[in-house]
């Protein structure tokens, strides 16, 4: 979570460079809840940001493990695989969420390409994740243009800190 959610007079931007992990959000947006921090309206994720998914979690924890590469010190967090995929145009992104039929679709087609590396996670248990999180975001007006927010924060002379 950007520090700024601390402040109530400042908008919080997760970008479209930044891969989410909805596990970590829930979480750290419950400890918000928790000391009465007041995000809505404040906290806005990038339509074009991508999902980190158990998919890529597992991918990591697997590259790393495997003997016959070296090894490179990740924290299995699958922020490599995450921007794989991103670079590959298969990820998964925030605005992806907005239509959950196309989001479905192309969570299956991502279950897919990682089923052909031997990688399989409880499906179902991650999309439900992943439906939780929509429900959230959706019902907080998180999801947004993020570029042109912030282009329209400029020209209003507004302060920025990336």
């Amino acid at each position: 979570m950007p520090c700024g959610i601390l402040y109530p007079n400042c908008k919080n931007v997760l970008g479209n460079g930044v891969v989410v992990h909805i596990p970590t959000v829930f979480e750290e947006l419950s400890q918000l809840d928790r000391d009465h921090v007041n995000y809505d309206g404040r906290l806005l994720i990038s339509d074009r940001a991508h999902l980190v998914t158990s998919y890529q979690l597992e991918q990591d924890s697997r590259n790393e493990g495997d003997s016959k590469k070296q090894k490179i010190g990740t924290t299995k967090r699958g922020i490599g695989p995450t921007y794989a995929a991103k670079a590959h145009r298969y990820g998964l992104r925030v605005g992806d969420l907005k239509d959950w039929k196309v989001f479905t679709e192309k969570f299956n087609a991502l279950k897919a390409r990682y089923a052909e590396q031997g990688v399989t996670v409880d499906h179902n248990a991650e999309l439900e994740s992943l439906r939780k999180f929509r429900e959230l975001v959706l019902n907080k007006g998180m999801i947004t243009d993020t570029v042109t927010l912030l282009h329209n924060e400029l020209k209003a002379g507004k302060r920025i800190l990336a």
